[in-house]
């Protein structure tokens, strides 16, 4: 069985394989060097440095290798191959399956403006991006966030919760607008 995507999902399936029984073969691949884990305090209570990851882990740390799973940090896929059963890594890495579970999530809208990349701009799905913002969340600074979605409204009320000052940019009326049309 060959998971892609190391997040809560991709850990939810490795954990419930392993407790309904299954003895085979489990490869994790992820993207990100830590272990599986819920997303939400990244924009909330992580960011605002009140509360640890420890409670949104998956599973402790040791599990994964106590139960046989093999995680493949830092990778990405880069191909399928449905029909011969394989699936190629970034490192050019071969592996052969016999079921395979997509649990790759979401992704950020990317900004499309020259300048986009440059420090400073930031984008949040990763504990690393999480970090990076809280670096720079120091009061009386400014920020600007880009989407008023949940997420953009999330991380603007704990920046502001910071001492940030915060102005949002979105297109719509009002926020959470294109969440609730």
């Amino acid at each position: 069985m060959v998971i892609i995507g190391g997040g809560l999902a991709g850990g939810n399936a490795t954990a419930t394989l392993r407790e309904e029984g299954f003895q085979g073969r489990v490869v994790l691949i992820g993207n990100e060097p830590g272990i599986p884990f819920g997303r939400p305090p990244l924009s909330k209570t992580y960011l605002r440095r009140e509360e640890d990851l420890g409670g949104w882990y998956v599973k402790p740390a040791d599990w994964y290798q106590e139960h046989g799973v093999e995680r493949l940090v830092d990778s990405s896929v880069v191909s399928v191959d449905t029909t011969a059963h394989v699936v190629v890594l970034d490192s050019g890495r071969e592996l052969e399956y016999q079921k395979l579970l997509i649990a790759t999530g979401g992704r950020n809208r990317r900004l499309g403006l020259p300048g986009a990349d440059l420090p400073g701009i930031h984008q949040l799905r990763t504990l690393a991006q999480c970090d990076a913002i809280q670096r720079e969340a120091v009061a009386n600074r400014h920020a600007v966030v880009v989407g008023m979605g949940f997420i953009g409204c999330e991380v603007a009320a704990s920046l502001t919760q910071l001492g940030v000052r915060v102005t949002a940019i979105f297109p719509e009326k009002v926020p959470l607008m294109g969440t609730f049309p």
